[in-house]
């Protein structure tokens, strides 16, 4: 993997999953990059979230309003009940779901025995957060929730990838990026090109660009207005107020009504005679929510 593409995959996850920026770093080409950088050290996401021009702030705010706006609140608590009681089986139940037929056919058992602890905590403090509260997520500011458990969500999913079976590979990739150097090789108004270099790579030239007196990736320049735009024409397809809306949240509650249940069920399992019994059910009621949702 590039540098400089693991560069952008850390800014763009940083935003999603994610205290304070420093000014004078952004207001420099290679400052700019060297704060990516010591976010990605100190597992702190909410900083390069600072480093975003402001109406570029603004618009991830409104997007995140807009998807709070539409959910429906019922269909919203049904289902985030229903996950906090999977991930409360997925760690009551661990020794017995990994002993299982099924997980027994799995190519990658070992990493994901390996990982089970780690990522259900993930789930947990997810679940626990304020990303998983709706009238939260209605008052936007997404600096502020993400101040509040992105670092851990961001560490926990490091020590996560860490430990995979790529680890290897993306330990290497931390290392470089933990030893990059960064240097400006031309500016030019609201333009620049920096130099990134990292051990046994290649130099890395990255297009730069001021925007709003930030300086930022070019690539991100180009498409984060897009993405943004399509994002947006993708919530307005949410409208759980409409009879077609209406309509597949009363099928979406019954699902969940169904399921319920046999996760009731799989709490209570101490064999794997119980526990294949009740996979059955839960697969034959997705099967047939899937068959009705299609008619």
């Amino acid at each position: 993997m590039k540098l400089a593409r693991l560069l952008a995959v850390v800014t763009m996850t940083a935003m999603v999953v994610g205290c304070s920026g420093s000014k004078t770093k952004l207001q420099t080409p290679d400052g700019a990059l060297r704060n990516i950088q010591e976010s990605v050290i100190n597992n702190d996401p909410v900083q390069i979230f600072k480093a975003l021009p402001t109406s570029y702030r603004t618009d991830i705010d409104a997007l995140v309003v807009d998807a709070a706006q539409r959910m429906d609140v019922e269909l919203w608590t049904q289902s985030s009940d229903l996950l906090k009681q999977v991930v409360g089986i997925l760690k009551s139940k661990r020794t017995l779901l990994l002993a299982s037929p099924m997980m027994a056919s799995t190519p990658n058992k070992a990493d994901i025995e390996k990982n089970w602890d780690t990522g259900v905590s993930i789930l947990q403090t997810l679940l626990n957060s304020d990303f998983v509260k709706l009238d939260r997520l209605r008052k936007g500011n997404v600096e502020g929730l993400l101040a509040g458990e992105g670092a851990a969500i961001m560490a926990q999913m490091t020590h996560l990838m860490a430990n995979s079976e790529q680890s290897a590979e993306m330990g290497k990739e931390l290392a470089k990026l933990k030893a990059m150097r960064v240097s400006v090789v031309s500016e030019d108004g609201d333009s620049a090109v920096v130099k990134v270099e990292a051990p046994d790579e290649e130099p890395d030239m990255i297009d730069m660009m001021r925007v709003e007196g930030i300086w930022i990736p070019q690539e991100m320049v180009d498409g984060f207005k897009e993405g943004i735009a399509e994002a947006q024409k993708n919530l307005k397809k949410i409208d759980f107020t409409s009879a077609e809306g209406k309509q597949k949240k009363t099928m979406m509650l019954m699902q969940i009504g169904a399921i319920k249940p046999l996760l009731t069920q799989l709490e209570k399992a101490k064999t794997q005679e119980e526990l294949q019994a009740v996979f059955g059910g839960l697969m034959m009621g997705v099967m047939g929510g899937m068959n009705r949702g299609n008619n």
